[in-house]
């Protein structure tokens, strides 16, 4: 896998919700990342910074180091895990 590269390794659509879950894996560095979301049709403010995001979850390796259910219950804390959090907003907000 590139550097930086994302690449989706699960798509499920709607069953009693909106919106659209995406599994994907991304390495960054020598760092490898694992990470769900779920992609709604629409921004909204209770979407992370006002995307079409609105759950989210990121592990490196086996630890969870990034969560989001309309709201923060695990921010990134270091560079590197904003860094993969960036590319996953910038991949999954284009209309």
């Amino acid at each position: 896998m590139e550097s930086n590269a994302i690449v989706i390794t699960r798509i499920s659509g709607p069953v009693f919700s909106t919106g659209l879950w995406v599994d994907g894996d991304m390495k960054f560095g020598r760092r490898k990342y694992h990470f769900q979301v779920k992609v709604d049709d629409e921004t909204s403010v209770y979407r992370i910074a006002n995307s079409r995001i609105s759950k989210l979850a990121i592990w490196e390796t086996a630890l969870l180091v990034a969560s989001y259910d309309r709201g923060w219950m695990i921010e990134p804390d270091k560079p590197s895990r904003k860094k993969v959090l960036d590319k996953i907003l910038a991949c999954f907000n284009k209309n």
